[in-house]
């Protein structure tokens, strides 16, 4: 449920904006809390977030990414890039 949630939540921040990927975030969730206590729902309901992740992904790609995506973005690749070379340096001090 917490996966789904980030997945479509970062998919939609990634192509829309930070405060789109902010709604489909809390959307996914209070479906999938539907689907944990409506167990006949649960398959449709999963089944409409998987082709909704699917558009997103389409249309997204054919638009232009909104500002605060592309500084989010940034931002998250250089912490990862700092974070990996910190790790590798630690590594290679301990050979």
């Amino acid at each position: 449920m917490v996966i789904g949630t980030l997945v479509v939540a970062l998919v939609t921040a990634y192509w829309f904006g930070l405060r789109a990927g902010a709604w489909a975030g809390a959307a996914t969730f209070g479906l999938c809390l539907v689907a944990t206590f409506l167990p006949w729902l649960a398959t449709a309901i999963h089944l409409m977030l998987a082709i909704a992740l699917v558009a997103v992904s389409v249309v997204g790609a054919r638009r232009e990414r909104p500002t605060d995506a592309v500084l989010a973005t940034r931002w998250v690749r250089g912490t990862l890039s700092r974070v990996t070379a910190l790790v590798r340096s630690r590594r290679d001090k301990r050979r």
